[in-house]
């Protein structure tokens, strides 16, 4: 089970002490303040909220589907993902970003279609936490979208 104390990423607010802790355990933090740092910044500090090491260290469990190719192609989404809306910029149209989006999420579909192991309960809660803390750095409201459940939650199949 994921846990988010208090909200992840809350732009609008610092967020000095967040913690964030997979459903596999991994513990990380959050950046102290996001509502000072430029865009791009914002973005990049979403990666520190990337599971996918955690996961990779649940191999050595008995997680046999964290190998690292796998861990590598969830990374490799959401790297694109960040990336593609650093690109298109913060007043960017919501239109625009919300295709960066939607083809992230079609790539998350894929990966599902081809192992259904590798999104389960853990890595669900896992990825649309991750895709919500990066809806919220470019400006986006979670909320707004997927009947208030997020983003992913407009195209996802998982």
């Amino acid at each position: 089970m994921l846990t988010i104390i208090p909200l992840l990423c809350n732009c609008s607010s610092n967020t000095t002490g967040v913690k964030i802790k997979t459903a596999t355990g991994h513990v990380t933090s959050a950046p102290k303040s996001l509502a000072n740092i430029t865009y791009g910044k914002k973005l990049q500090s979403c990666k520190a909220g990337y599971p996918f090491a955690g996961w990779r260290e649940a191999f050595d469990q008995g997680f046999e589907q964290y190998t690292e190719e796998n861990c590598g192609r969830f990374k490799a989404v959401f790297d694109r993902l960040i990336s593609d809306l650093t690109k298109l910029g913060e007043q960017s149209p919501s239109t625009d970003k919300v295709e960066v989006f939607k083809r992230a999420v079609l790539l998350l579909n894929n990966i599902n279609a081809e192992d259904s192991s590798l999104i389960e309960t853990g890595e669900r809660e896992d990825l649309c936490a991750l895709v919500d803390q990066i809806t919220i750095a470019c400006g986006l409201n979670p909320k707004d979208f997927g009947g208030g459940e997020g983003i992913a939650s407009e195209w996802r199949e998982w």
